[in-house]
């Protein structure tokens, strides 16, 4: 948990009124160059690392986003993302949901939580009698929807398959 990113949120939530840092925590994993890699600055070497999960918080009401968390080749569990929730609520940013793509480990995470299609939330670990709602990131649903298209084509209800030469075609012409 980066203390810096905490302690900038708390300084600037006391100016913001309490519907202004209602939030909303997304997390991802991302694979990254596996390489090490000098850092001047801090006169270090980074690396190598094959995997890098990043947490960020922004606002549902207010415009303003701010990354809160990075470790590298860590495992995303349910402890985990309730520690960082847990953080962010101690700052007083209420968590009112959370947004992840709807990869495999994604979906073990949220499955361990208690979520489900019929239970599209959690007790919020701070405070159980709120929920932290769940949300698939649409952006990267619809980037799987495209390419599961370019890939395999849609089947119809009559049994026809639908494949990208249908829109090449319709390109072309």
């Amino acid at each position: 948990m980066s203390k810096f990113a905490l302690d900038l949120l708390k300084a600037k939530g006391k100016d913001l009124t309490d519907w202004q840092r209602v939030c909303v925590l997304s997390f991802d994993e991302m694979s990254v160059d596996q390489r090490m890699s000098y850092d001047a600055k801090e006169d270090r070497i980074i690396g190598p690392h094959s995997k890098v999960l990043v947490f960020m918080i922004r606002g549902l009401m207010e415009k303003w986003k701010q990354p809160i968390y990075y470790d590298f080749d860590v495992t995303l569990t349910a402890d985990r993302i309730k520690s960082v929730i847990t953080s962010v609520e101690n700052i007083g940013y209420p968590v009112v949901a959370c947004v992840c793509d709807m990869a495999g480990g994604n979906r073990g995470l949220l499955k361990n939580l208690g979520v489900s299609e019929t239970q599209p939330s959690f007790p919020n670990p701070v405070s159980s009698d709120r929920a932290v709602w769940c949300f698939a990131d649409i952006p990267h649903a619809l980037k799987l929807l495209r390419n599961h298209f370019i890939d395999s084509g849609f089947k119809m209800p009559n049994g026809a398959i639908f494949q990208k030469s249908v829109i090449q075609n319709v390109m072309d012409k």
